[in-house]
């Protein structure tokens, strides 16, 4: 489900209560860290292209819909 919150898709999905639904999502991004600190984070296609543009001295940005909490993992 790209580009549908994840509240919204336990919603949906689960029914559960909004009440629980911190707890729900704090135990996601918990297994999530666990994930990427045991298998890391595959490169999407064209990473190496942007990797060289960097590394040749051009300005890239880089946007993402991510919350900066896993962007720092």
């Amino acid at each position: 489900m790209l580009g549908v919150k994840s509240t919204e898709v336990i919603q949906m999905k689960l029914r559960i209560k909004p009440s629980e639904m911190k707890v729900l999502l704090s135990r996601k991004l918990e297994y999530f860290k666990q994930i990427i600190t045991k298998n890391g984070i595959m490169a999407i296609p064209y990473v190496e292209f942007l990797i060289d543009i960097k590394n040749n001295e051009f300005k890239i940005a880089l946007a993402t819909g991510a919350k900066r909490e896993k962007l720092k993992i």
